[in-house]
C-alpha cells in the first residue's frame, strides 16, 4: 500500500536521500544497488507503512541538543532506538 500511496519513499527512503533528483519510479532499483553496496549495514524496517507512519508521529516527538549521535525520542524523553555498542 505504502509504495502505491507513497510513491515507493516508504520503500525506498534511503535511495531518496542518496539520489533525490532521481524519479521515484526508478528508486527501487537505486535501493537494491544500495543494498548490495551497505550489504548487512543496511537497516530494512518490514513495519507495516501506515502502522509506521502512525509510529513516527507518535514516537519521533524531539530530539536532545546533546551529543554527537543523537535520537529522536517520545513524549516521555524515551529514546525507541539507540547505538549497538561493540
Amino acid at each position: 500500500m505504502g509504495r502505491f500511496f507513497l510513491h515507493n519513499v516508504s520503500h525506498d527512503h534511503v535511495a531518496h536521500h542518496f539520489f533525490s533528483n532521481t524519479p521515484f519510479y526508478n528508486q527501487p532499483k537505486i535501493t537494491e544497488a544500495v543494498k548490495k553496496v551497505l550489504k548487512e549495514d543496511y537497516n530494512y524496517d518490514s513495519t507495516n507503512s501506515l502502522y509506521a507512519l502512525y509510529r513516527s508521529f507518535t514516537q519521533c516527538v524531539f530530539v536532545e541538543d546533546e551529543g554527537d549521535i543523537v535520537f529522536y525520542k517520545n513524549a516521555r524523553g524515551e529514546a525507541q532506538r539507540v547505538l549497538e555498542h561493540d
